[in-house]
């Protein structure tokens, strides 16, 4: 049975990930707080920043940029 969350994003109760989506303590703060359907709408706006910042994730400071990007998605900021 899927379990359900409060999801930081849409503001209402959803269906988890079923799975962390990476490794670390962020990746746990997302399967904790943000639902299947936030996350397939993050992928979504994921490949719109990548490409109209034209970021190179071999590069660092693209790749902070872009977890910049994602926190402020996933509302982690506030």
């Amino acid at each position: 049975m899927k379990r359900k969350i409060m999801c930081n994003v849409l503001k209402r109760i959803e269906y988890g990930l079923e799975e962390t989506p990476f490794e670390s303590e962020l990746g746990r703060k997302i399967y904790d707080c943000v639902s299947e359907k936030a996350w397939n709408q993050w992928v979504e706006f994921l490949i719109k920043v990548i490409n109209e910042y034209r970021l190179d994730l071999s590069n660092s400071n693209h790749r902070n940029a872009l977890l910049k990007e994602m926190n402020k998605f996933f509302n982690f900021n506030e």
